[in-house]
Formats: structure tokens, C-alpha cells, sequence
């Protein structure tokens, strides 16, 4: 086959974006006769390039085993081991296997030998069906996909099955599959390779000028091609050659190849291609916005180029100076923004926010093209989303000259690597720019029946702006309006250009109250309706605009960007005179080690109500008002007991913390060693730094005088003695009442802090147990000195004292600081002298 050093967007299956669609119709048995057979492996279970099997097994049209004798493996590509070869895959031995440690280059091929015959004669065999075991390790390594055929001279092959997307046994030396797999009369194409045909197209999404774009299509096995252009046409494709497809002007288009073969056919993973008029703009400085990064709030490059036009590399046009006025490094510090522009692409510029930069040109150059490299590390931190504008008055005036908004660029992941160069397009067909659109100035809004809630947006290079289901299109693309709101109404915004196919759309959500009956229940967060959100705060699923991943059903308090000050409370305040219980599930997430700040429930009253932002980790008492917050803090500060803490905070003061390492039987939270001295060394945090993030189940029991914190099951604070209607001190109202809800900060580093369900109840609270209970004590009289053993009732982390007394007034010491041993604690001491004597058993603070 062709094999090509460009990049690749689909090798084989195992490298494709996504696996193809595979239609087949029909299949039965059909018993197939060789005297050559062919096993190669086109994906694995898990990532890397290892594969293996212990033992490849047949079986003749009845089901017999085929034995391994009068066979031998004459051919096998790759590079196994010494004691892994491709022989031990048809030995009739399953306790040795054959590991290739490059599977899309290997190949298993078995000869059958004529035993009556002279050397190397070969005989047929009729095979009717197989199956494979799996090797004594690794699950990753097994076979999900792959192909047979067969050959009657070793030379000339024909498929027999294709197969895709297997789920093998994940037991190790066992059978693949209970029942061994027969051969079928139909099976889909093997996809080997498909790219833009174009070495500077490093992605399965290609920006290009106007016209048709070209393909490179590696197939097996397939007797039809075609390319379908979302909204275009179908275009036939030839294998192992060039196409040529046409694409509509200034638009996005997907494009779709489909491979078929006697009824059977697969569908590769969609390719983008976005169309522009190229054009050449006079500047003398252009401004670079990140919109979205690919997983982090924080943003690195190493090189931006600019060229006079598009498809002239020859002739870079490089600036002058980069101001970064707002990102967290100084423009000529060792991560500042001139390193973007110092020819090196080694060194890179960091910054901390999405905050733009600028770029200064000389008065009156022109520049029609421009791409970026990315940094050394950290592929999170790369821009996927971003807008570009041009000023050429000193940037009194922008003009809007770029922007990768509507789709999601799939910067390289490879460290140091350049984008494609972005043609500059013309005005008026660029997807438009939504910067604002709120209801009541935020993503949703809790209004009563009948009330009035208001939209505000602005809108940049939109030929159209409608809003529905109301006003419609609006004539000014930066204004308000007010909506009467009579029923739970979502309200989307569309922005088009003027031609082409690309437009914008963003959505805000209004919801009815959601009465307080004593009860707050948000399941899924599919009603928000109660629920007042602050700064950037919001609920995810309230409309179809995602802005950031992980996205699904959730409250996010904050989201990954720097420097926020976030929150979320019911519209109004509740009696809690009584006390209450609360349990929600908690997850975050962040691009590095750690996220932080924190992420806290909370009760106010605070001057603010429900529209409450925190300026510090809780409010403060003398400014804002009274609070109690039940802090999950993620980054360790002076005075916290490690990087992942629960505090209780009443009216600024901290009450109690504990550190959640000392719950890692029962909360799972991600270890980092580190090294000695090392800032983060031997530390637990309460995400996974990888992305995919952890929920935490959490409940808040609080009764007057006791509050009770569990994770995950564990008691983690036991009743904290906090009263929240203490006399001079109380966080509640004059009726008993207060806000909750939620608050959460980020500051130079962030976390998605996200609640995923909300249960609040006041109905049902009863006093907290004790917790302590002297069950049984025994005295040993007969022993030297007399000896009593006390049990009692105890708790898994606490501590408890032993202290006796003649009076039942004065306690002296006997035994302290006993760890308790479980439910139950058991101790034997000593029985002073005296007639007679009080013991007493007290839960007391950890040592």
C-alpha cells in the first residue's frame, strides 16, 4: 500500500478521529478453503502500539479444532521479542503469546503443509470458523479490529471478514469470545488512510481559499468511493489517488467519505472544511483574543506569524512590539509576549487569563495571512477558539478581520508545531461574534408569572440578529429588550453573516419560582427555576451553548478562567431556625496538579441577599453581613492543613477543618509523590488532573448547636458546635430566615467547580445522636491491682479521655487521647485506691 509521511487523520482505524459507521446486511456462515492464511490487526483495546494474542485457534465446518501440526508461520512482519514470536500465535500452546510492539505494521500469515507430500507442499483446509486467546497481561494489547484472508499460493489474496469494534473477553489466556466467529458472506471495507492532500493541513479541519479541496484515499476491499459535501455534492473518490472536492463559498461544510463493498460499507469520521475569500488588510496593529482553550483557563504559545498574503510564507511580516497590558506576565519577562515574536520557537509566552494581546506593525502594512505555534508543554492551555481584529488609526478603532468561532480549531497536540496559515476572509463573511446576551444580566433568570425579565446583547459582523420567540430580529445589534414571561421560556439568539452559511446562536433560559415548601430538589438541574446565578456562574443545561468541557447537566459556579468570584442561591430566604439537611454532589476539575480556590455552600444574610458574590473565601461580617459556610477549599494556604481541606467558617472565624487525606479509604482523590521538598510533594487533591473528573457525594446536617459534614459517606466533621441563631452572633434573621446556596473563587489558578444535584430540606430534623454510650463495664477484683474495663459506643477518627472522681466534682486524668477502634472502644485500666470512685468516659479533640 501508498504510505505517505504527511499526517495522517486517519491510519488505519486506531488513528481515526472517531470509529467509522459500519452497515452490513445479511451475513451467514460460509466455510472457507485455503491453503494461506492471513491475520492482520487494525486496532487494539486500549492506546500505544503493543498487540497481542496467546494462540489464534480454527475450526473445520463442523466445529472441530483445526490442529496446529502440519503448519508453520512463514510469514510475520514487525519485531517481537525473542521469547514473543509470531510462531507461539499458532503453536497450540496458550501460556506463551505473540507480542507485536507495532501493530499497524504487523501480520500473521499461516502456511498448511501437505504432510505426504515433499518439503513445503501445502494441502487445503476448509476453515470455518475462529476465534483467538487472549494473553496473560494488558488488556489494552487485545485485538478489536482487524481482517482475514486467505490465498491458495501466498501471493494472491481475498478477504474473507473484516472486522470492527470487537469487545473481547477482558479475562487473560481465555477465549476472545464464548462462541469462535464464522466467516460471513458480506463485511465492510478496511479505511487505511485519509487526508487533506495538502502536508500543511495537519488537522481534520482545513481552512482554504474558495474552490475544491484535495484528498488522499487509502482503502482495502472497497468497490465504491465517495465523498459527500455537506450541502454540496457527492463526488466520486479513487483509491490510492488524489480527489478533487468542491466546496460552497464561504462556508463550513462537513465531508463525509463512504467506502462500500457488496452491501457493506463504512463511514469515515467527518472532516471540516471552512472556505474564505482571501483578502489582504492595511494595519499598524492587530489584536489577538483567546475564546476557548482547548481545557485550561490559562493560555501559551511559542510563535505568531503574520504574511503579506496568503500562500506567500515567503514573505513573513513580522511585528514590532506585543503589548499584553492585562495577562499576568510583563511583555519582556521570561514567558512574556515578545517571545512570540523572537523567531525562536522554544520559547513561549504564558498567561495566566484570556486577556488579549496586540500586536504593532509599522504605519500602513499589510498582512492577509497568519498562523501560531504552540508551546512546550501543557496542550490544555492551547487556543481552539479565538477572535482577530485589525486596528489602523493606534487602536482607537477595531475592525473585526478573523476569527475561529463556530467551530472548535483541533490545534496540533504535538508540542513546538505550527497551524496551518488562516487566509484572511472577506467582511461580511465571517461567523459573527457574540460577546453579551443575558436575561436579567446573567445566563438564566428566575421571574414570576406575568413579570418582566430583560435581554441584553451585542453582536459584532452580523448581517442578521433575531431573537426568538421574541422580539424577532432586532435592527440594532448592541441594545436590550424587555420580555414578558408567562411560562419557563429559553430565548435564542441567532447571528448570520451576510453570505455564505455561518452563524452564531446562544441561548439564556427563564424559569417560574419554584416555591419553597420546605423542600428544594434539583435531581439533574433540568428546572433551575429558584435559582439566582451570579457573575459568570451558571446552569449548563439550561440552553445549548456549552461553553467549556466537561458539559452536561450541572450547576457551574465557576468555570476555567482566572479571577472569579462566583455564585448561585435560592431566590429567596428560608427558615432554618430549625435546622436542615442538605446533600449535593460536587465536581471538580482543572487543567493542572490543582485547581483552585474553592467551592463552597453557604447561608447569608448578607446586604447583597441572593444576589450575594463573594470577595473573599466567606463574607465578610463587618462589611457584608452574617454567614456559615461549609468550605471545600483545593489549594493550600497558610494555615490550611493540606492541599484538599472542609472547613466550617461562622462570620469570618474558622471554626473547625479537617484534612482529607485522612479519608483516602473512603474518598478517592488523586495522589501526587512529588519529591521531597517539593511545594506539591506526597499530596492528595480532589479531582483528576487528567480532565475527567471526580464526583464527590456530600451531605450537611445541621441541627441548633450541631453541624454534622459527611463525604462520601464519612463523617468527616462531627457536630461542630455552631448555632446559627446564637445571640449576638446569629446568621439568621429576625424570623429565623437566610440565604442558601453556593459561592466559588478562582485566582491564578481554576477549577471547573461544579454542582451536578441539589437536595435542601428543612421538614424532619432531629436532634443528632450523642455518638457516646458507656454499654458495659467489668471489674476484675481477683487481679493485682483490681483492674475495670470500660466499652462504649464510639466513632472511627475520634478520640476519647478516661477521668475519674471521689466527688463527681473534681476529674483527674486516667488514661488519654484513645483512638477510637471502630464503632466499639474498649480500654482496661487500673482501679485506684479508695473506697470508692466515678470514671467517665469524654470525646475530646484529636492530639
Amino acid at each position: 500500500m501508498i504510505r505517505k509521511q504527511f499526517y495522517e487523520v486517519i491510519r488505519r482505524i486506531t488513528a481515526a478521529v472517531a470509529v467509522p459507521t459500519v452497515v452490513i446486511g445479511t451475513a451467514h456462515a460460509v466455510p472457507q478453503t485455503m491453503s494461506y492464511l492471513r491475520f492482520t490487526p487494525l486496532g487494539i483495546r486500549g492506546t500505544g502500539n503493543l498487540m497481542q494474542i496467546s494462540e489464534l485457534l480454527l475450526y473445520d465446518a463442523s466445529g472441530n479444532p483445526i490442529p496446529t501440526e502440519n503448519s508453520e508461520v512463514v510469514s510475520a512482519t514487525g519485531d517481537s521479542p525473542a521469547a514473543e514470536v509470531p510462531a507461539n500465535a499458532f503453536d497450540g500452546v496458550t501460556t506463551n503469546k505473540w507480542l507485536d510492539p507495532t501493530f499497524s505494521d504487523a501480520e500473521l500469515i499461516i502456511k498448511f503443509l501437505d504432510p505426504e507430500g515433499t518439503s513445503g507442499e501445502t494441502r487445503e483446509v476448509t476453515v470455518g470458523s475462529y476465534n483467538y486467546v487472549t494473553g496473560n497481561d494488558a488488556t489494552g494489547r487485545d485485538p478489536v479490529s482487524w481482517t482475514i484472508e486467505k490465498s491458495d499460493d501466498g501471493f494472491t489474496w481475498e478477504p474473507i471478514d473484516v472486522v470492527y469494534g470487537f469487545v473481547p473477553d477482558t479475562g487473560r489466556n481465555v477465549e476472545a469470545t464464548a462462541t469462535p466467529r464464522e466467516f460471513p458472506t458480506a463485511f465492510p471495507p478496511v479505511l487505511d488512510t485519509l487526508w487533506f492532500d495538502n502536508p500543511d493541513f495537519i488537522s481534520p479541519l482545513a481552512v482554504v481559499p474558495n474552490g475544491s479541496v484535495d484528498f488522499f484515499v487509502d482503502a482495502m476491499f472497497a468497490t465504491d468511493l465517495s465523498f459527500m459535501v455537506e450541502g454540496g455534492a457527492t463526488v466520486p473518490a479513487v483509491d490510492e489517488d488524489v480527489t478533487s472536492v468542491p466546496f460552497p463559498d464561504d462556508s463550513d461544510s462537513k465531508v463525509t467519505l463512504t467506502l462500500s463493498r457488496d452491501g457493506a460499507s463504512i463511514q469515515a469520521p467527518p472532516m471540516t472544511v471552512r472556505t474564505v475569500t482571501p483578502v489582504t488588510r492595511t494595519v499598524n496593529q492587530v489584536r489577538f483574543t483567546p475564546v476557548k482553550r482547548r481545557s485550561s483557563g490559562d493560555i501559551q504559545l511559542s510563535e505568531f506569524q503574520f504574511f503579506d498574503s496568503y500562500g506567500d510564507l515567503a514573505n513573513p511580516v513580522t511585528p514590532t512590539d506585543v503589548l499584553d497590558d492585562n495577562g499576568t506576565n510583563a511583555p519582556d519577562a521570561g514567558e512574556g509576549a515578545l517571545k512570540l515574536i523572537d523567531g525562536d520557537i522554544t520559547t513561549k509566552w504564558y498567561s495566566g487569563n484570556s486577556a488579549p494581546i496586540t500586536f504593532v506593525f509599522p504605519e500602513g502594512t499589510t498582512i492577509g495571512a497568519y498562523s501560531f505555534a504552540t508551546a512546550n508543554d501543557f496542550d490544555g492551555r492551547d487556543p481552539i477558539q479565538w477572535v482577530l481584529e485589525g486596528s489602523s488609526d493606534g487602536g482607537l478603532t477595531w475592525d473585526y478581520i478573523d476569527s475561529m468561532l463556530g467551530l472548535s480549531y483541533p490545534t496540533p497536540t504535538a508540542r513546538n508545531t505550527f497551524t496551518q496559515e488562516f487566509p484572511l476572509p472577506a467582511d461580511g463573511t465571517m461567523t459573527p461574534w457574540i460577546t453579551w446576551f443575558t436575561i436579567d444580566f446573567s445566563s438564566v433568570a428566575t421571574v414570576t408569572p406575568g413579570g418582566v425579565a430583560e435581554l441584553d446583547w451585542t453582536v459584532e459582523n452580523a448581517d442578521t440578529v433575531t431573537i426568538l420567540p421574541e422580539p424577532g430580529e432586532v435592527a440594532n445589534h448592541d441594545d436590550f429588550a424587555e420580555v414578558t414571561v408567562n411560562e419557563e421560556t429559553t430565548y435564542t439568539l441567532t447571528a448570520s453573516a451576510a453570505t455564505g452559511n455561518r452563524k452564531a446562536t446562544a441561548a439564556v433560559k427563564a424559569f417560574l419560582p419554584l416555591p419553597y415548601d420546605g423542600t428544594l430538589d434539583y435531581p439533574n438541574f433540568d428546572n433551575g427555576g429558584g435559582i439566582i446565578v451570579n457573575g459568570t456562574a451558571e446552569i449548563l443545561n439550561a440552553f445549548g451553548n456549552f461553553p467549556n468541557d466537561p458539559d452536561a447537566a450541572r450547576l457551574r459556579i465557576t468555570g476555567l478562567a482566572n479571577g472569579q468570584n462566583n455564585s448561585a442561591f435560592y431566590y429567596e430566604p428560608v427558615d432554618l431556625s430549625g435546622g436542615f439537611s442538605t446533600s449535593f454532589t460536587a465536581e471538580i476539575t482543572a487543567s493542572g496538579l490543582n485547581g483552585a480556590d474553592d467551592l463552597v455552600f453557604l447561608v447569608q444574610n448578607t446586604t447583597q441577599g441572593e444576589f450575594y458574590v463573594p470577595n473573599g473565601q466567606t463574607p465578610d461580617p463587618t462589611t457584608s453581613g452574617p454567614s456559615m459556610a461549609v468550605v471545600i477549599d483545593t489549594y493550600k494556604n497558610d494555615g490550611d492543613l493540606g492541599f484538599s481541606t472542609v472547613k466550617v467558617i461562622v462570620n469570618g472565624e474558622l471554626i473547625q477543618q479537617v484534612d482529607l487525606s485522612e479519608f483516602t479509604d473512603d474518598i478517592n482523590m488523586y495522589y501526587y509523590a512529588g519529591t521531597p521538598g517539593e511545594f506539591y510533594s506526597d499530596a492528595y487533591f480532589l479531582h483528576d488532573p487528567v480532565g475527567g473528573g471526580t464526583g464527590y457525594d456530600l451531605q450537611i446536617d445541621y441541627y441548633p448547636g450541631a453541624l454534622t459534614v459527611t463525604m462520601e459517606g464519612a463523617t468527616i466533621l462531627d457536630r461542630v458546635p455552631v448555632d446559627l441563631g446564637a445571640t449576638g452572633s446569629a446568621v439568621l434573621d429576625s424570623e429565623g430566615k437566610a440565604y442558601v446556596g453556593f459561592t466559588g473563587r478562582t485566582g491564578g489558578l481554576s477549577q471547573n467547580g461544579d454542582i451536578l444535584n441539589w437536595y435542601f430540606t428543612t421538614e424532619g430534623i432531629v436532634p443528632p445522636a450523642n455518638g457516646l454510650a458507656l454499654t458495659g463495664y467489668t471489674f476484675d477484683m481477683a487481679a493485682t491491682p483490681a483492674t475495670l474495663t470500660l466499652t462504649w459506643d464510639s466513632t472511627t477518627g475520634m478520640f476519647y479521655d478516661v477521668t475519674s472522681s471521689t466527688t463527681l466534682g473534681d476529674w483527674s486524668p486516667v488514661m488519654e487521647d484513645i483512638e477510637a477502634t471502630g464503632s466499639s472502644t474498649s480500654v482496661t485500666i487500673d482501679l485506684p485506691g479508695g473506697p470508692a470512685g466515678f470514671f467517665r468516659v469524654e470525646e475530646v479533640p484529636a492530639p
